[in-house]
């Protein structure tokens, strides 16, 4: 499996798209039968551990801290994804959040890079 893991080292913050796909919440009341997208600036470490006081592990990584854009309830478990020369990349799985679209309130994603050894030993 190719992921340039090394060149969003090298890149400054980048953009990435959340891609929302139909929750199966019975909690959620709004049904969406088509896929949505919002696109996102990365947050950095320092700025996400002051919104989330237990701070936020190297496995992890923030974004979407503009108002009005983010991750929502039901969305847990859907991708961000990053483009890099022309190609889409999953760099984060939704995680957790304060707020929904709340402007200086990050998301949480889980890092897809912390976890590629796993992923490839696990792929058929």
């Amino acid at each position: 499996m190719h992921h340039p893991r090394h060149k969003m080292k090298k890149r400054f913050w980048p953009i990435f798209q959340m891609l929302i796909i139909p929750s199966t919440d019975q909690k959620i009341k709004t049904e969406v039968t088509f896929k949505l997208h919002v696109q996102l600036n990365a947050v950095n470490k320092t700025f996400c551990d002051v919104v989330y006081p237990r701070g936020v592990a190297s496995s992890q990584l923030c974004a979407g801290a503009e108002a009005g854009k983010s991750s929502c309830h039901g969305d847990s478990g859907g991708a961000l994804v990053a483009t890099v020369d022309g190609y889409a990349y999953g760099y984060g799985i939704v995680s957790y959040g304060r707020a929904c679209g709340k402007e200086h309130i990050p998301v949480v994603y889980t890092r897809v890079t912390s976890f590629l050894d796993w992923i490839e030993q696990n792929m058929d």
